[in-house]
């Protein structure tokens, strides 16, 4: 009886055994469909990434660029034609009207000329995943004109309306517009050189500080891009005025002096100016006071939502020896290692009413 009962069992086994070999068979070691899903050994794409959220260049740049794309999982079996590329950088018929994008995230600037008054040319990158058009990537491509590598912006009461100018709307604001060639969708200013006044999309929440009173630099955390420093909101921001005749800073030095003038903020903060297309290696100035008896101060923000931000030192009042000092020279970083060559977008933001005197950048580099 023990012996019929083992033989029973030993084919029951064996049938199990066979039953599972060729689901295994057919589930496992022979991918069943091609559509992108995780059966067998086929493997879909999740989710996708670039290395650059915002890429720049000049006009008629030969400089190559390079967006690389991350497929996850990295053990995906999807052939390379499974992520479909495209691009805002063509016409109806096809034809690049900013740059050639492959497939392989090459990218060739073909708009070979932007006066130096015209705004910068931008274009969306995208990559998507043909199974499932919600897994895709985008990137920002901006083309600049060809801006000065060297340049200093002054704030002189001359070039607006008078010794104390209101920028509010109103007459005062139509006479500094009929000034300036250029004025974006946003309502903010084109000093000249790619220097823009936030007129329009400045205005700020509080800000948080993260180092101490000094100078410090930090690298902006992509995920909580505005856990210190201000919160920009991308509202209209007035500023306060722009003065003649007080002490400022003389360029070059930490000494103050008087001098033409300087631009006032108001507000708890705002990113009061904006510079395009920094070539690096640079070393960029903004010299600053507090417009209040309490402690201000002035972060550079190299980037937006990645990047770099850089504390300056706390102006502690508005008294003629409170000014302060942020200096930043873009080279290398802590580690020894080469910074991007070119840098889009450079805020300078500031914490509550401020008193800016002047920005200045200063190429390093061989201009030949």
């Amino acid at each position: 009886m023990t012996r019929k009962l083992f033989a029973l069992f030993a084919a029951v086994s064996l049938l199990t055994m066979a039953v599972l070999f060729a689901a295994c068979e057919q589930s496992m070691l022979r991918p069943s469909d091609d559509d992108g899903g995780d059966s067998g050994l086929e493997v879909g794409i999740r989710r996708l990434y670039f290395d650059h959220s915002l890429l720049g260049a000049t006009a008629g740049s030969a400089r190559p660029l390079r967006l690389e794309l991350t497929r996850f999982p990295p053990h995906n079996t999807m052939p390379h034609d499974a992520v479909r590329w495209s691009s805002s950088c063509y016409d109806g018929n096809g034809n690049p009207t900013i740059a050639s994008i492959d497939d392989n995230g090459n990218i060739i600037i073909v708009l070979d000329y932007l006066d130096v008054h015209e705004l910068p040319r931008t274009a969306t990158l995208r990559a998507e995943y043909i199974h499932d058009t919600s897994v895709f990537v985008e990137a920002t491509l901006m083309v600049f004109p060809y801006y000065e590598r060297s340049r200093h912006q002054t704030f002189p009461p001359s070039i607006w309306t008078g010794n104390t100018t209101q920028v509010n709307p109103g007459p005062a604001l139509d006479a500094i517009l009929n000034r300036f060639t250029t004025i974006n969708e946003a309502g903010d200013l084109h000093l000249g050189d790619g220097i823009f006044l936030l007129l329009g999309t400045g205005d700020a929440g509080a800000a948080e500080r993260e180092g101490d009173e000094g100078q410090g630099v930090f690298i902006i955390n992509p995920e909580d891009p505005y856990e210190f420093g201000i919160i920009p909101n991308g509202n209209p921001r007035a500023l306060g005025s722009t003065h003649n005749g007080a002490l400022t800073f003389e360029p070059g030095t930490p000494n103050m002096v008087p001098r033409e003038g300087h631009l006032r903020t108001s507000g708890s903060g705002m990113r009061a100016l904006q510079v395009l297309g920094l070539h690096r290696p640079f070393e960029i100035t903004v010299r600053y006071r507090s417009n209040g008896a309490e402690p201000r101060w002035v972060d550079i923000r190299f980037g937006d939502t990645s990047g770099v931000r850089v504390e300056g030192p706390i102006s502690p009042g508005n008294a003629a020896g409170d000014g302060r000092v942020v200096r930043y020279r873009w080279d290398y970083d802590e580690h020894g290692n080469p910074r991007a060559d070119f840098v889009p977008i450079t805020f300078i933001e500031v914490i509550g009413g401020m008193q800016i005197f002047d920005v200045e950048i200063v190429y390093l580099g061989d201009e030949s």
